[in-house]
């Protein structure tokens, strides 16, 4: 004996296709924002890189100033 598959109305399955339809469109919009998100990540991240490119360079001149001044004045009070 074949069992008998349920039978739905056109109505009824025309509901359930938009509601898969909708929940699909939701997903696509998510993943779009994901892209969105991963692309901000990674535009924070080569910022952060440059930042600290940027800030290693100041430091090794404000270290180089310093050095330069203290001899200054290591200068000046040997004259004395």
């Amino acid at each position: 004996m074949k069992a008998r598959k349920p039978q739905i109305s056109k109505e009824i399955y025309e509901l359930v296709v938009s509601i898969v339809d909708d929940k699909l469109k939701g997903i696509v919009a998510t993943r779009a924002e994901f892209e969105a998100l991963k692309d901000s990540v990674d535009k924070l991240a080569e910022a952060q890189r440059r930042t600290e490119e940027v800030l290693e360079s100041f430091k090794r001149a404000t270290e180089e100033n310093f050095s330069r001044v203290w001899r200054a004045i290591e200068t000046l009070t040997d004259r004395l």
